[in-house]
């Protein structure tokens, strides 16, 4: 007897937390609230590494969802009012956005959005919205996208520095920019072709979400910029008001029993914040833990790989770089963790070093062996990018995200001219035929040239090997989708270079399945081993080494990755495509 009473005590003592979160949980849903948020600047696919540290860290866009999640189910939510400012986020996790947004208001929550400076980004996500407000006083840039690449040949012939670049794939333009002075037609056939299909996304939502025709909208393109008049005249936005009109008429449209949003109450000071909801959010996410932990369930491992793939020694890496020693030890800890029933791979990059992404492509498919992998492709996906991506059972992509450029180039600078210029001389003694192939001070000779051209072409026909075991299609038949060629997501989808459209929640729907963890399996945000306390101060903004690395990056016209890079093989996108 005494036992069995023993056991309910502590069946109901485990019990009893759930249980109270469940009555905090009712008790707010009595209250009628609207729910701020504020969205401006970029958006990183995993949180801030340094976050006390960071002066404006943000949201990880997975945060940032399941945030506009919990306002959807929270029943004391009756709208949102969203304040968009200047936004540099890419065009699929715009995309993501926009969609989360549609799930509010399917689920009876309208929201308000308020524009301050909008551009395309602004408008594409505020048509999502139920009412626009623009400021009085601002004008709506919808202009058109426009892509701009710049060519440095000249620039390097005055410096008497010589480019040396071999590319497979033929349409494999990195190396364009500094052996060229305008597109070659192939990078210029790619290109447009991608920027139409964005151009084409953005017009078609513009339309649907203001109830305007594509001509129409086009027209307004053609016919742009508008004053914050005529955007209202056109049907852009529904009213122009200042910030506390619009609130106020936001409030009077919902009852006086709902309490005026106020945006500066309670604000964290990051880009991307909620106002009003902190507690539900954390409620909720302690409930689904406590519900997980009860059934003894396994979660879904969702993994952000973001920046630029560099062949690096170090067991630590900073934000924006991928390197193989410390991305392969959080898979093998992934692959040997038994709570983790399945991995979402979500990546950002537009690739990098060769080796690198062979390396941690192969410590993917043996993750893959052993547990479901769903690869979730993010605003850019391409080169090495894609290589990792492709290790998933199942590639997901935004119809935005730019992804593919299946090929690889090599290449140097000889900066034997500019020292000479300088100064600035060199004896050298050499033992071997090919001993300069990667000596900056001197060019290709024919036999280097040869050699490096059939270590490319090798590299680029295990790539597309590769590539075609992972997608189960022929090497003839996916081949010819390769050759460095950059596709949108749809255009991929339609060439079987993804499974299907869709975003990183719905990637942890599909690895929950997959890992028979039902379609809302409990997530865990991982990431890479990340330098520590000193090396975090190193990288400060206040030191001024981050802003220095911007300027000679802005003068140079190339990030300085592909230049600190040991690897001579390169599987990147063929040019820095950042679309506004």
């Amino acid at each position: 007897m005494l036992t069995t009473l023993l056991r309910l005590l502590a069946a109901l003592l485990a019990f009893l937390p759930w249980l109270v979160v469940r009555g905090l949980l009712r008790l707010r849903s009595r209250r009628r609230l609207v729910a701020n948020l504020r969205l401006h600047g970029g958006l990183r696919e995993s949180a801030s590494p340094a976050r006390r540290f960071d002066p404006d860290p943000g949201r990880s866009l997975l945060e940032l969802l399941e945030h506009l999640r919990t306002a959807s189910e929270e029943p004391s939510v009756r709208a949102v009012a969203l304040r968009i400012g200047s936004l540099a986020a890419g065009w699929a996790q715009l995309d993501e956005l926009r969609e989360a947004i549609s799930e509010l208001r399917r689920r009876g929550r309208p929201v308000h959005a308020y524009l301050d400076r909008p551009g395309h980004a602004e408008l594409y996500l505020a048509a999502a919205c139920d009412h626009v407000t623009l400021a009085p006083l601002a004008s709506v840039d919808l202009v058109g996208l426009r892509a701009e690449v710049t060519f440095y040949k000249d620039a390097l012939a005055k410096a008497s520095v010589e480019p040396h670049f071999l590319s497979a794939g033929d349409y494999k333009a990195y190396g364009e920019t500094f052996t060229r002075t305008s597109m070659s037609d192939e990078a210029r056939e790619a290109l447009d072709f991608v920027m139409g299909g964005i151009h084409r996304g953005l017009v078609a939502a513009v339309a649907a979400g203001r109830d305007l025709t594509p001509e129409a909208v086009q027209a307004l393109v053609d016919g742009g910029p508008h004053s914050a008049k005529e955007a209202l005249d056109a049907g852009l936005v529904d009213a122009v008001e200042y910030p506390d009109a619009w609130r106020r008429a936001l409030r009077r449209s919902l009852g006086d029993d709902v309490p005026e949003p106020d945006e500066d109450r309670d604000s964290e000071g990051t880009r991307h914040h909620f106002v009003g909801l902190g507690k539900a959010i954390r409620l909720r996410r302690r409930e689904r833990w406590l519900r997980s932990v009860g059934k003894g369930r396994k979660a879904v491992a969702v993994l952000a790989l973001e920046g630029s793939i560099v062949d690096s020694d170090g067991t630590t890496e900073g934000p924006g770089r991928i390197s193989p020693r410390p991305t392969i030890e959080a898979l093998k800890a992934l692959r040997t963790d038994d709570q983790v029933g399945a991995v979402v791979l979500r990546v950002n990059s537009p690739g990098g070093s060769g080796l690198a992404s062979d390396m941690i492509w192969r410590e993917l498919r043996r993750l893959a062996e052993k547990k479901p992998v769903v690869a979730s492709m993010g605003s850019v996906a391409a080169s090495g990018g894609y290589y990792l991506s492709m290790a998933a059972h199942e590639i997901l992509a935004d119809p935005l995200t730019i992804t593919g450029s299946i090929g690889v180039v090599a290449g140097k600078f000889d900066v034997s001219g500019l020292l000479e210029r300088l100064g600035v001389t060199r004896d050298v003694l050499s033992y071997g035929a090919n001993s300069g192939l990667n000596s900056p001070t001197s060019g290709l000779t024919d036999a280097e040239r040869e050699r490096l051209r059939q270590h490319i072409e090798e590299f680029y026909a295990a790539f597309v090997g590769k590539a075609a075991e992972c997608r189960g299609v022929p090497y003839d038949e996916l081949e010819p989708h390769a050759q460095g060629r950059i596709w949108t997501g749809e255009q991929a989808v339609q060439r079987k270079l993804v499974d299907s459209l869709g975003g990183v929640r719905d990637a942890v729907r599909r690895a929950g399945v997959r890992g028979k963890l039902g379609a809302e399996p409990e997530i865990w945000l991982v990431e890479p081993p990340r330098p520590g306390l000193l090396e975090r101060l190193g990288s400060l903004p206040i030191t001024g080494v981050q802003a220095m690395r911007r300027q000679v990056e802005g003068t140079l016209g190339v990030e300085l990755d592909r230049l600190e890079d040991g690897d001579p093989v390169q599987a990147r996108m063929p040019f820095s495509l950042v679309i506004r």
